[in-house]
């Protein structure tokens, strides 16, 4: 599928921030949505050159600047999830989560890439949740009432305003400790009513009491406790809350009304309440307490002269509400309970509370009644529903999907409408009771790792990426875990397009190298080809010319191997080796005419590692070339070897064992920082004639014998490669017993379905004395060798190619023939070193392993090897 490269460029332009910076720190190019959201454009960058570090705030500029200056420096930078509040053209603030990457060019420069996405929303409601909670508390710890909260399941207060200190004359904490000392307060007498209305309470049920307490000096005080019900969004019994007020003074004033007026009077006027009376007709003031002018900002004078002078401060939107009820108390005489605000002079708003009741006077009714500043408890009470609110705001309007999840089950108890959406569902119902993981299109990989990226299923089947954050939450009394999940689709989408553009460019390049190179030495062939037509009478120069054919087909057979050996499949064929020499030959072949002077450092009792020799050299090879060409006018090579014990906790990426370390220490001109996390890509290459394949075959072979590579390198100060190969068990050495060199003639059958190969072959095989029979496929050589066994004159070696397109290839072939006869000895051939079959040949049968391309001398060594 095909997909316009618009399409990237809309996503870049609209669903991030998006800012390249060069290596000078001068910023290149901003998208649309930066401009949109800080009010800057490019042009703003030009004309003032430090404007990229004045729109970070001032306490996250030198975090911004330590990055700067290690991309400057030279360093690559991948740092994920930084959070920065920064500051827009308008000065105002705008939070963001950013993302930094160093990425390149198309001419090979250095670019900062900075992607970013606003996250301001929700930094403001971390910021408001946090100030509207320290705003209530401190609300709370200054009123004179108390205030108190209770969980419900326990059964515990968990909090107590300062008040209840004052008033109770004991300490909070023996009430945190336990909620049963506050009964130990109540009067005997009052107990009972006191835990009727406690058991109404956590019903859920408003509960007006009053009943008196006993402080620790003996003294009594009345109290009047006012709670209500508090629920969450599942509208179950979250907490309760109340407000317990001291109204002693109050009491006192009621039986002082029995008594006498003077005591009573005395009394009233200390309480916090107005206290006041009227006729049971009218709502002319007979008496009110002084506390009316500290409420009302008004003195009490004013009403006496004028009965209607309070109405003048009752709030607009309240004052019609009054009035009916003052004209209902006049006709009716009923007792009452409400609530109304007032506007003092001085602009504050005041929340009131008025109860009144009617007592007997002579022959008619007094109306008495108490008026309470509400106006603290009002305001612990709308905070308390502000933030149900907002938290039921926040959970609903999510751009994220929210899950609540049971701890042991895992199945959804509830969820947010973004959750719904996001799955496919219609209605939060039919989510609720699904297990999680029947979303989830993988498992959770890191169960204590709480943000990862999983890949999830909705009801209809659609597949999305999507980020997971895991949080542990208590609701009431039960214990969940929260999902939030952010749908990553469209950046997953982004990243897998920009990995295959970067595989297809790496891909251009390996080709375009191998084209070069064997281009390079088809000229030289066909060149010698047509060389040997001309000088076909000229015996010294037909020498001449074969043996520059030789030398270009050695090359071509070098590269091939290379190639193999770097490709993926390309499985050595290992032999348990003593590797003192091969380091020792490796490194001298590559510094043969050289001015490098080497210094070995190879102790007898080095550990033998079983390797395939072919690569292992011709790694040693590359990196004595690469020390080599980084000194051209001589230096000095050190190449040490020891016996390294890898533990649990090293930090190199190699499993518990033994290994074989080789260390390559040279004085050369060194690798730039930049270049080093690059040196072992394939085709990098800074040398003007270079190929820039050797290190990268390097790592191949490394890394294919189950060992590791690295390297230590600064510019002018030399560079030390090390590798790690795995240590074999010590093997004994077999004694080699003289061959007779005199043959007697043994018949051979070789297999190959090309005939140039396998004539070619069959004339090696005459020329060393042995009688050869031809096949073309793995029919053909099953049915020479059984017909040559029932003969009696059998085969004493089979010659196997491992691959016949369209027919039996070696093997199938052998596994007939063990069924024929299970001491059939049994060479495999191939071009191709990744088969399995060339690296395990004694798993499948076969006596000894020979890869193409190969010489006389070679296949008179493995024949003498399994035949003598």
């Amino acid at each position: 599928m095909q997909i316009d490269s618009s399409f990237f460029q809309s996503m870049v332009d609209n669903l991030f921030i998006f800012l390249l910076v060069n290596s000078s720190g001068k910023v290149i190019y901003v998208n649309p949505k930066f401009q949109t959201l800080f009010g800057y454009c490019l042009q703003d960058f030009t004309e003032d050159s430090s404007l990229l570090f004045k729109l970070f705030h001032n306490q996250c500029r030198d975090r911004f600047k330590t990055i700067m200056d290690s991309f400057e420096n030279g360093g690559d930078i991948q740092q994920n999830n930084i959070e920065f509040s920064c500051l827009r053209k308008d000065h105002s603030i705008i939070y963001i989560e950013a993302y930094f990457l160093t990425a390149y060019d198309k001419d090979n420069r250095r670019i900062l890439q900075i992607t970013a996405r606003d996250v301001s929303n929700s930094k403001r409601v971390d910021t408001l949740n946090t100030e509207d909670s320290e705003q209530l508390k401190q609300l709370t710890d200054n009123i004179e009432q108390v205030f108190w909260l209770s969980s419900v399941s326990p059964r515990q207060i968990l909090y107590i305003s300062p008040a209840f200190e004052k008033i109770w004359g004991i300490e909070r904490n023996s009430i945190y400790a336990n909620a049963k000392n506050l009964l130990q307060t109540v009067v005997p007498s009052d107990r009972d009513k006191v835990k009727l209305a406690w058991e109404k309470q956590f019903r859920g049920e408003y509960v007006n009491i009053e009943y008196r307490i006993t402080r620790p000096d003996g003294t009594q005080r009345w109290i009047k406790d006012s709670s209500f019900p508090i629920r969450d969004h599942l509208g179950q019994l979250y907490r309760l809350a109340g407000i317990a007020l001291d109204i002693t003074d109050l009491k006192r004033v009621e039986i002082a009304l029995r008594k006498s007026e003077k005591k009573f009077r005395q009394i009233a006027e200390a309480v916090d309440q107005v206290f006041f009376i009227s006729p049971a007709d009218s709502f002319e003031v007979l008496y009110i307490s002084p506390a009316f002018e500290r409420i009302w900002g008004i003195p009490c004078q004013s009403v006496y002269e004028n009965p209607n002078a309070w109405l003048e401060s009752i709030h607009p939107e309240d004052i019609g509400r009054v009035r009916k009820i003052m004209a209902d108390l006049t006709s009716q005489k009923p007792n009452a309970n409400f609530q109304y605000r007032i506007v003092r002079l001085d602009g504050e708003i005041r929340s009131l509370e008025v109860k009144t009741y009617y007592v007997r006077e002579g022959s008619g009714y007094l109306r008495i009644g108490v008026t309470t500043d509400i106006t603290e408890r009002q305001k612990i009470e709308e905070a308390l529903t502000y933030h149900k609110e907002l938290f039921e705001t926040i959970y609903n309007e999510s751009a994220d999907a929210i899950l609540l999840v049971t701890l042991d089950t895992g199945l959804i108890i509830d969820c947010n409408k973004q959750a719904v959406e996001m799955f496919d569902f219609t209605t939060k119902e039919e989510m609720v009771g699904i297990a999680v993981s029947e979303l989830q299109k993988e498992p959770i990989k890191h169960i204590e790792k709480s943000v990862q990226e999983l890949k999830y299923k909705t009801s209809k089947g659609r597949e999305f990426w999507g980020n997971l954050l895991i949080k542990h939450i208590t609701v009431g009394n039960k214990n969940m875990k929260c999902f939030c999940i952010t749908d990553i689709t469209v950046r997953k989408k982004a990243e897998e397009e920009r990995f295959k553009l970067a595989k297809l460019e790496s891909l251009g390049t390996l080709a375009g190298g191998i084209a070069h190179d064997f281009n390079n030495l088809l000229t030289v062939i066909f060149g010698c080809i047509s060389l040997t037509k001309i000088y076909a009478n000229s015996p010294e120069k037909i020498d001449e010319i074969l043996e520059t054919l030789q030398q270009a087909s050695e090359r071509a057979k070098g590269l091939s191997s290379q190639l193999l050996t770097f490709a993926k499949g390309g499985e050595p064929i290992r032999q348990i080796s003593k590797l003192q020499d091969l380091i020792r030959n490796s490194v001298n072949f590559s510094l043969h005419g050289s001015q490098v002077a080497v210094t070995y450092n190879l102790p007898n009792d080095l550990w033998q590692a079983e390797i395939d020799s072919e690569q292992v050299g011709q790694a040693l090879q590359n990196l004595a070339l690469n020390s080599r060409d980084s000194m051209p006018m001589g230096g000095y090579l050190t190449v040490e070897a020891t016996n390294f014990l890898v533990k649990q906790s090293a930090l190199l990426p190699l499993k518990t064992g033994k290994y074989v370390r080789i260390i390559l220490t040279d004085t050369g001109l060194g690798i730039a920082s930049e270049h080093l996390p690059k040196i072992f890509d394939p085709y990098f290459t800074t040398k003007p004639t270079g190929t820039g394949l050797g290190l990268a075959i390097v790592f191949s072979v490394t890394k294919k014998h189950g060992g590791h590579i690295t390297v230590e390198s600064q510019l002018g100060k030399g560079t030390k490669f090390y590798i790690y190969l795995p240590a074999a068990e010590p093997q004994l050495e077999q004694a080699i017993l003289d061959k007779d060199i005199t043959k007697t003639p043994t018949r051979i059958l070789l297999m190959d379905d090309e005939v140039l190969v396998r004539e070619l072959v069959c004339q090696m095989l005459l020329e060393l004395g042995y009688d050869v029979e031809l096949a073309t496929n793995g029919s053909e050589a099953i049915k020479l060798y059984t017909d040559a066994k029932i003969s009696g004159k059998p085969f004493a070696l089979v010659l196997l190619d491992l691959t016949i397109p369209g027919a039996m290839g070696g093997k199938e072939a052998l596994e007939q023939l063990l069924k024929v006869d299970k001491n059939v000895k049994a060479i495999v051939c191939s071009g191709y070193s990744e088969d399995p079959v060339m690296s395990n040949y004694e798993q499948y049968g076969f006596k000894g392993v020979l890869s193409k391309p190969f010489d006389l001398e070679d296949l008179e060594k493995i024949i003498d090897s399994i035949i003598g």
